[in-house]
């Protein structure tokens, strides 16, 4: 019996120590797509040189495929006057338009954000990014904007960022 049994785990560590260990993809997706993004004035479309602004915005975001949420950060700072609301873009490439696709945040006279804040909040549950989104925002087509006081009627708002996948969790 003793025989049977070095036998059969010599056999175990020979079949074991055949496997091949696939080297071709040099990092582990653990389902974790990070996102980044700066912002600015000029950014804007059509940009507004008159009034140009010298604010600027970092946005920051990791998505989780597996539990499909996505955690956003967004700060900014030396904006012209208090923030009036932020909105997420889809389907545009740097330099173009879309049509506001989420709503970041609106906020009405008594409760406008500073002129330099970060902005924390997540996309999930019946909010959650939809296949065409989260392939948009793999490829730069989504983009930020933060309207302002002095920049709530101008389109475009104050500032915009183009978001841009910056990598996987290695």
């Amino acid at each position: 019996m003793l025989l049977f049994m070095l036998f059969a785990t010599g056999l175990g560590i020979l079949v074991t120590s055949c496997n091949k260990i696939d080297t071709s993809t040099p990092y582990t997706n653990y389902g974790l797509y990070y996102f980044g993004g700066v912002g600015s004035a000029s950014q804007v479309v059509p940009f507004n040189a008159k009034d140009s602004s010298t604010g600027v915005a970092t946005f920051y975001g990791v998505y989780d495929s597996t539990l499909q949420i996505f955690n956003y950060n967004l700060s900014w700072s030396g904006l012209t006057s208090k923030v009036t609301g932020m909105n997420f873009y889809n389907g545009a490439d740097s330099g173009q338009v879309a049509g506001a696709s989420r709503v970041i945040a609106t906020y009405n006279s008594t409760s406008y954000l500073s002129t330099s804040y970060t902005y924390r909040s997540i996309l999930w549950n019946y909010s959650r990014l939809s296949g065409t989104e989260f392939k948009n925002m793999m490829n730069g087509k989504w983009y930020f904007s933060i309207f302002t006081q002095n920049y709530n009627t101008i389109v475009g708002g104050e500032v915009r960022g183009q978001i841009k996948f910056t990598g996987f969790e290695k």
